[in-house]
């Protein structure tokens, strides 16, 4: 027998013992390790590069930060009128849009493949310059901020710090000024413990400290008293567009 011959037996016998029955491979663990990409060097859909999950060369955008797909990117229209989206995955590198929840609102910038705050508001407004009037409109649903005045009362100069109550504005100094005893709108204003208000159901306005009561917490010859009023304008007699019950020391 010639050295070839023998070179072809050896190779055949090779291929009969790697096949049969004798492999230490089991077909079925294989075939489910390479369709889960689990194994390294793994070649088929799925692969050790995707996790698993195939998108295609073929979907719009590849894949994104950490293998995210194109369903995982966010744009400009899916952030629109949401929470702000700081460090979820963008696409268009530079993009810009803005952001708004409620009052909260910012602009974003897609930044390395995250999005990126560039500037925030949490809807809080600024403090004016000057005190607000006692009863003025006041709207805390966006939060308020803590505003101190100086103002002059019948005691002289106080600081106080500006509040949102039932009433508007209110100013709650230390002075006991008796509110009651202003019979116009001008001297009533002129105090910053009290408010020019009128009842829901009609009659005449009347000057009143700005402060909620309790039972007995009122000064002598007044009482604490239910009554409506309009706080979107206090001196209203009328309270159809605007009401709120509030509790008040009115002159008994």
């Amino acid at each position: 027998m010639t050295r070839s011959r023998l070179v072809v037996i050896a190779l055949a016998a090779g291929l009969l013992l790697a096949t049969g029955c004798g492999s230490d491979v089991d077909p079925a663990s294989s075939s489910q390790d390479n369709a889960g990409g689990g194994g390294a060097g793994a070649g088929g859909p799925g692969g050790s590069n995707h996790g698993g999950a195939s998108h295609g060369g073929s979907d719009p955008g590849g894949s994104g930060p950490g293998a995210n797909g194109p369903d995982d990117y966010l744009d400009c229209d899916e952030v629109t009128g949401g929470a702000n989206p700081e460090g979820q995955p963008c696409q268009n590198e530079g993009e810009a849009c803005s952001w708004g929840w409620e009052c909260i609102s910012g602009e974003i910038e897609c930044e390395a493949g995250a999005w990126k705050t560039v500037s925030y508001d949490d809807g809080v407004p600024d403090c004016s310059e000057q005190a607000p009037a006692s009863g003025a409109v006041c709207d805390g649903f966006c939060g308020l901020p803590t505003c101190s005045y100086t103002v002059e009362t019948p005691c002289g100069a106080e600081q106080v710090n500006a509040q949102c109550g039932p009433v508007g504005w209110s100013l709650p100094v230390a002075c006991d000024s008796d509110c009651t005893s202003y019979g116009s709108a001008a001297t009533c204003g002129a105090d910053p413990a009290c408010v020019w208000i009128g009842s829901c159901d009609g009659g005449t306005n009347q000057c009143v400290r700005n402060a909620v009561c309790t039972p007995g917490s009122c000064p002598a010859g007044q009482v604490c008293t239910e009554m409506g009023i309009n706080p979107c304008d206090p001196a209203a007699l009328e309270c159809e567009q605007c009401g709120k019950l509030v509790s008040l020391c009115l002159p008994e």
